[in-house]
């Protein structure tokens, strides 16, 4: 019996003290104002690095180290076949050369023999190849050969990339010395 009379006075005593609370006014209050937040400046066009060349990475093509390649040939391209390009920014173009190989500087290679190797350029214009002779540098990858590098032939260019070649895979000729690896 006490604990019902208990229950109705707590029952009683909530119910009056929500009846007596106060409402709050009804008067919005404004934050205070905070400094105006300035927009960054947009910043000029070509101030940032091109995707697809991360950082780290050499601005400008750099020299072929000719003394460090598998295979250096003497060739002259007979045929160009496209392959699929990748479309990706700058595009990977694909190609498949065929070249009648005129010299051996390194490697493993017959004199008078066709071969194909492919070549991939990601660059923004499609790669161009030079008509007549070219001095090539191949690579073996997965049982097919692999174009790392080339350039049009000529009497000076012979003479130096012959004496790159002519030093052990990795030495160095520098000042007319050689340097071990």
């Amino acid at each position: 019996m006490r604990s019902k009379h208990l229950f109705q006075l707590a029952l009683a005593v909530s119910l009056s003290s929500t009846v007596l609370a106060v409402d709050p006014p009804k008067v919005q209050i404004k934050p205070a104002p905070r400094p105006a937040i300035q927009p960054v400046p947009r910043p000029a066009p070509g101030a940032r690095p091109l995707p697809g060349r991360l950082p780290g990475q050499p601005a400008k093509p750099q020299p072929v180290q000719w003394g460090e390649k598998q295979i250096v040939a003497i060739a002259t391209i007979t045929d160009i076949k496209q392959g699929p390009t990748a479309r990706s920014f700058p595009p990977i173009y694909n190609h498949a050369l065929t070249m009648k190989i005129e010299g051996v500087l390194r490697g493993d290679l017959k004199v008078g023999s066709d071969l194909t190797a492919n070549h991939s350029a990601r660059q923004q214009q499609k790669p161009v190849y030079p008509k007549g002779k070219v001095v090539v540098a191949l690579s073996n990858v997965r049982g097919g050969l692999r174009v790392e590098a080339f350039e049009e032939a000529n009497e000076k260019k012979l003479n130096s990339i012959r004496l790159a070649c002519e030093v052990p895979l990795g030495w160095e000729s520098m000042n007319g010395k050689l340097i071990s690896p």
